[in-house]
């Protein structure tokens, strides 16, 4: 099963990039899609995708599958949906993009309305923090906008759940899947991520970032996207 994951930046259904994501989409062939904030607003029509099925929505997160993938709804809070797949659980999640004593509220919340399916558990999505401080920078320094705090509620959400940050890499530059300038300097971070089973052999799993979605001459959104490729379970 194909997982696609990505922050659609309020830009999504819009006339002049909409072609532009049924292009991607039609290339990528995913069986789920999970897009956090793909509206500026909400009307219902929006709700629709070509050739996929709605599985359920949020305020900021929005699920489709195509028809032969068995999918249904679990969970719907304001920054998340639950839902299961193919013999997972999955959460698509945006955080907050402001507040940090707001993102560990989330990942609380998380942690406590997970796992409850006797599944493996998969997270996607826009987690608006820095996993490990060089997962943020601004200019040439770590940025400071995700505290320790939030590090350490990631940290025991990842252990309770006993999931892995699959596009982390040891002693590499990281993959950044957010650039914006600020004050004429250069914030960068890797906060889109996919969270899976520690038990899924490497051959088994695979998630990697497409970022073309946000640089190429397609792009649509400002953020990286995340394919996952999942076993049938």
């Amino acid at each position: 099963m194909r997982l696609l994951s990505v922050n659609g930046n309020k830009r999504f259904f819009l006339s002049r990039y909409h072609k532009n994501v049924l292009k991607w989409l039609e290339e990528v062939d995913p069986d789920v899609v999970t897009v956090q904030e793909p509206w500026v607003n909400k009307p219902a029509r929006w709700w629709k995708l070509q050739n996929y099925h709605l599985v359920g929505a949020s305020d900021d997160v929005l699920v489709w599958s195509k028809p032969h993938v068995t999918a249904a709804v679990l969970q719907v809070a304001d920054h998340r949906v639950a839902f299961k797949a193919n013999g997972f659980e999955i959460h698509a999640v945006h955080l907050d993009p402001y507040k940090g004593t707001t993102r560990r509220n989330q990942l609380k919340d998380l942690q406590e309305g997970g796992g409850n399916n006797g599944k493996p558990m998969v997270v996607v999505g826009d987690f608006n923090l820095a996993p490990r401080p060089q997962d943020g920078r601004f200019g040439n320094a770590h940025s400071t906008a995700t505290g320790a705090d939030e590090r350490r509620a990631f940290d025991d959400f990842l252990g309770t759940f006993q999931l892995v940050d699959a596009t982390r890499v040891e002693g590499v530059e990281p993959e950044f899947t957010f650039e914006r300038k600020y004050e004429g300097q250069w914030f960068r971070g890797r906060c889109d991520l996919a969270l899976l089973p520690s038990a899924l052999e490497p051959d088994q799993a695979r998630a990697v970032y497409d970022h073309e979605v946000r640089t190429g001459p397609g792009a649509f959104t400002d953020h990286s996207a995340i394919v996952v490729d999942l076993p049938d379970w």
